[in-house]
C-alpha cells in the first residue's frame, strides 16, 4: 500500500542535506545516500522501504555499501524518508477501517514499534505514539509493549517535576520515553515527532 515516488524522495533528501552544515558527522551519511541516488534512480525507493518495513543492520548497510558502523544513522535517514509516504498510506487505510488489533504494542496501522507514549486526561490514560507514521492508539499503562509483560514497568526520572521521564520494563529491559500531560502547562500539547526529537537525552540516559 506505500508507494514512494522517486521525485518526491529526492525532495525530502535534498532538503536533509540543506538542513545539514557540511561540517556535521552525519553530512557523510548523507553525501553517500545523494551519490547512490544519483547513480540508481531506485535506490531511494529501496532505502526507504527496508528502513520502514525491514530495518536489518547488514541490508541496509550493504545497501549503502558501508563497511561497517553506519547502521543508525542509515536507519534514521530511511525512516525519515518513509515516513511521509507511510503517513499518506495510513491515511487511507484508516479511511477504509483496515488495522491490525490495538491490543498489540506495535502501531496497530504500519506496525512499526512506538517512539514515545503520553499520559493523557485525569486518569492518565496512556496512547502510543508511532515512531514511524506517528498515529496514537490506547494500550495498558503497566503493560510492556515490546514483550506485553503486565507486572509494571519502573519509572526513571530526571526530576520528579518533569514531565518527561522513561519506563523500563523489568522483563525485557526494554524502554520507552514518556511524556505526562498533565505536568504541561494549560493549552501546551504534544506532537509526538518534536517531543521524541527534544527528549533525545532521555535515549542517551537510557541506553547508557
Amino acid at each position: 500500500d506505500v508507494f514512494f515516488e522517486n521525485k518526491l524522495l529526492q525532495r525530502v533528501l535534498d532538503g536533509l542535506c540543506s538542513a545539514l552544515t557540511a561540517g556535521d558527522g552525519n553530512r557523510e551519511i548523507l553525501d553517500r545516500i545523494s551519490g547512490n541516488a544519483a547513480q540508481d534512480p531506485g535506490f531511494l525507493a529501496r532505502l526507504a522501504w527496508y528502513a520502514a518495513f525491514d530495518p536489518r543492520e547488514g541490508v541496509l548497510e550493504s545497501l549503502l555499501g558501508g563497511s561497517g558502523g553506519d547502521f543508525e544513522a542509515v536507519l534514521f535517514f530511511g525512516r525519515v524518508l518513509a515516513a511521509p509516504f507511510v503517513t499518506h498510506a495510513v491515511g487511507g487505510l484508516k479511511r477504509e477501517g483496515v488495522g491490525l488489533p490495538k491490543s498489540l504494542g506495535m502501531c496497530p496501522w504500519c506496525g512499526s514499534p512506538p517512539g514515545l507514549a503520553r499520559l493523557t486526561g485525569d486518569e492518565g490514560r496512556r496512547l502510543l505514539c508511532c515512531s514511524l507514521c506517528g498515529e496514537t492508539w490506547p494500550y495498558a499503562l503497566l503493560k510492556c509493549p515490546t514483550c506485553r509483560h503486565e507486572e509494571g514497568q519502573d519509572r526513571l526520572w530526571l526530576d520528579p517535576d518533569d514531565p518527561c521521564f522513561i519506563q523500563v520494563c523489568g522483563n525485557c529491559r526494554a524502554y520507552l520515553k514518556t511524556v505526562d500531560e498533565r505536568k504541561l502547562p494549560t493549552g501546551e500539547s504534544v506532537i509526538p515527532l518534536v517531543w521524541d526529537t527534544a527528549t533525545m537525552h532521555l535515549d542517551l540516559i537510557a541506553l547508557g
